[in-house]
Parts: structure tokens; C-alpha cells; sequence
């Protein structure tokens, strides 16, 4: 079973307030921000460090 990923970020859109990848890579962190700009994504490896994911995270969860 293949997954589409424009399929899944249509209906997550609704509900998301930001993304972050996992993983090797920034490839579906910039897919995600081509489609919905207002709903901010990066890649984990982005961070020099996972407490600024963390933090990243939780500027976006207030």
C-alpha cells in the first residue's frame, strides 16, 4: 500500500500547527512548506541539538 503524502497533508492540515521531520534529510520538510506556507516545517536536522527542536516546537504550540 503506497501512501500519498499530499493525500495525508490535506486532511493533517486542518489540525497542524507545525512540523517536524525525522529523519535523514529535509526533502518532505520542504514539500510540506511549498503546499501550506502559513504552517510552518523543518527537519530535525536543522537543530544543532534536540532541545532546539524542542524549543521550536513549543514557540509554534502557544
Amino acid at each position: 500500500m503506497a501512501l500519498r503524502i499530499d493525500h495525508l497533508a490535506e486532511g493533517l492540515a486542518r489540525q497542524v500547527v507545525c512540523v517536524l521531520e525525522i529523519g535523514a534529510g529535509s526533502a518532505l520538510a520542504k514539500m510540506w512548506n511549498e503546499r501550506h506556507p502559513d504552517i510552518p516545517a523543518r527537519s530535525i536536522d536543522e537543530f544543532g541539538h534536540p532541545q532546539g527542536a524542542a524549543a521550536w516546537i513549543g514557540r509554534h504550540m502557544r
